[in-house]
């Protein structure tokens, strides 16, 4: 028997049900801990807080965002990037982040997880923890971003078409467009009013780095969400890009040069789709 199968799944929070829509990271009931994505029918979702010093960095770093009296321009700015933070929840010895569920207003939401940046572990990295990063994706130097799950719903089916972190990791740069291109098409009818609002909100994510030099992002995801079903009265929002996951975040004084590698060449995958 080996250790993942000794630890028994935690109880979860009252109210609280396995993610339906998580497409990578920790899921429930799975893995060494058993934890995992938790979602809530108030539109939030419940991250298990990692292990130190991972998990109180990336609480801090929430707390600093959302801090109301905050007068740092930068975190301020950072807001509309992010899912909210609506603070902590503890129940069975086990401390949670409650954040907004970006995917919540879609109706039937096409999600996909891509960890931007050519260096994916963070200064504090030891040598074999280097070495196990730099091995998981080898055109990482290139591409300059991951992708790591992704679900994309087909309404002539009524469902999704599902692909995890191990196929992310075997795209060559070649595979990578038609990736995206697979992503954005619905019923062989490629989204471009998807595709043009997610480009639209990459810049917005660019235009805040380029205005920063106070923080660096290590192993950060872009979580891109648009409206997979067809026929609904006008969306409020066709799509929703935000950034996730900040355990890897440590303050510098210079521009974050490769989280923005990564994020252009994402962005210039997605311009040549409306070629």
């Amino acid at each position: 028997m080996t250790a993942e199968t000794r630890v028994q799944t935690p109880p979860m929070p009252t109210g609280a049900r396995p993610l339906r829509n998580e497409v990578a990271g920790h899921f429930y009931g799975r893995g060494k801990t058993k934890l995992g994505f938790l979602e809530c029918d108030d539109g939030t979702v419940l991250k298990p807080v990692q292990p130190q010093p991972r998990g109180e960095r990336e609480l801090e770093f929430f707390k600093k965002v959302f801090d109301p009296d905050s007068e740092d321009k930068a975190l301020i700015a950072l807001r509309p990037l992010v899912p909210r933070y609506l603070g902590t929840v503890f129940e069975y010895n086990i401390q949670y982040i409650r954040m907004e569920n970006v995917t919540f207003p879609f109706t039937c939401p096409s999600i996909m997880d891509i960890k931007i940046g050519q260096i994916a572990y963070d200064p504090e990295g030891n040598p074999e923890k280097i070495e196990k990063q730099s091995k998981k994706y080898k055109y990482i130097q290139q591409v300059g971003f991951q992708i790591l799950g992704q679900r994309a719903y087909k309404p002539k089916t009524a469902d999704y078409v599902v692909f995890d972190k191990f196929f992310g990791r075997s795209l060559t740069p070649e595979q990578i467009p038609e990736c995206l291109f697979c992503f954005f098409n619905g019923d062989d009818q490629l989204r471009t009013d998807a595709i043009l609002a997610v480009i639209g909100q990459l810049s917005n994510v660019e235009d805040w780095f380029l205005r920063q030099n106070c923080y660096r992002f290590f192993a950060v995801s872009l979580l891109v969400v648009y409206e997979g079903a067809t026929g609904l009265p006008a969306p409020s929002k066709v799509a929703d890009v935000r950034m996730i996951d900040f355990a890897h975040v440590f303050v510098t004084d210079q521009c974050d040069e490769n989280f923005l590698y990564g994020l252009r060449q994402l962005k210039r995958c997605l311009e040549s789709l409306l070629d």
